[in-house]
């Protein structure tokens, strides 16, 4: 799982255009044991989730459907993307009962098992939510962990190709604060490159990438190495 979704964010990082994103995210998706997805950022309302996504694999028929029939009134999930609640894994059966039932039998009657819907509202005003969906059970943990990561990479990336407004002022302070050396560490390390390995690329010791990457994650002001390079890819359009 882990080289899956280290492939999937370098990927995504490296996509110069919509395009590309699309085929990365695709990719990363079906890699990632799902059937398809949809992203949306900077939505006025979760109609605009199906009417307008950002990037989908859904089909045009498919959303004049969902909006003919009045699904964006009543599915659970459209309302969870539109919160600001925690990453919602669920099952198919987890809608047979209660208020629900009939979206319980709409996607039983289209084949699917459970899926991942990840909110991404910030207080801005603004929403935006990536949800991916399966033909298995309800999805693992670690592919929870992993849909949440590609969703805030995908979105950092909409921004760096000029799609949505999502740089912090912190972290573009941060990032101009970075050195060559420790911005190209961070553009080894979003192509999936473990330290031991950026360190033979620019002949250094693993020793001291290890500093490196400390400085940037101290620099940026996050705790994580996927966070950074959730902000490299903000910036390095």
């Amino acid at each position: 799982m882990l080289g899956v979704l280290s492939q999937t964010v370098a990927e995504i990082c490296a996509a110069e255009d919509l395009r590309q994103l699309e085929a990365a995210l695709t990719r990363g998706t079906q890699a990632l044991g799902f059937v398809s997805f949809n992203l949306c950022c900077g939505k006025a309302s979760g109609r605009e989730f199906m009417t307008d996504p950002t990037l989908t694999t859904w089909t045009l028929e498919e959303r004049v459907a969902y909006d003919r029939d009045g699904w964006f009134e009543r599915d659970p999930l459209l309302a969870h993307a539109v919160g600001t609640g925690p990453t919602l894994a669920w099952r198919r059966t987890d809608w047979q009962a209660g208020p629900h039932h009939d979206y319980y039998e709409y996607i039983t009657s289209v084949g699917l098992q459970g899926g991942i819907t990840v909110p991404m509202n910030r207080g801005s005003g603004r929403l935006g939510a990536l949800t991916m969906l399966s033909l298995e059970d309800r999805p693992s943990q670690d592919r929870v962990h992993a849909a949440e990561i590609v969703a805030n990479t995908a979105r950092a990336r909409l921004a760096a190709i000029g799609v949505e407004n999502a740089v912090g002022r912190s972290a573009s302070a941060g990032f101009r604060a970075l050195s060559p050396c420790q911005k190209e560490i961070l553009k080894w390390a979003a192509m999936g490159k473990s330290n031991a390995d950026i360190g033979l690329i620019m002949g250094m010791t693993r020793r001291g990438i290890d500093y490196h990457m400390s400085a940037i994650l101290r620099k940026l002001g996050v705790n994580s190495r996927v966070q950074a390079i959730v902000i490299f890819a903000q910036h390095h359009a």
